[in-house]
């Protein structure tokens, strides 16, 4: 609800729903930055959850695209 609220003040009149794939990748992401004693999430952290969503389309192109975890 609150990143409809926070678009609306930016002048956006759409906010696409956030998946549970995106909702695992997020929090997954914010656990290992706060377990490595860091405060931001950076799109490192994102890009390397990713790859633990074995039904993720995001995953699957960038495998196919030689794009590793590692």
């Amino acid at each position: 609800e609150q990143l409809r609220e926070i678009a609306q003040q930016n002048g956006i009149s759409y906010q696409p729903e956030i998946s549970l794939a995106l909702q695992r990748v997020i929090q997954r992401s914010a656990l290992h930055v706060q377990s490595s004693g860091k405060r931001n999430i950076q799109a490192i952290n994102l890009l390397v959850s990713i790859f633990s969503e074995k039904q993720s389309n995001a995953a699957y192109f960038l495998n196919k695209h030689g794009i590793t975890r590692l």
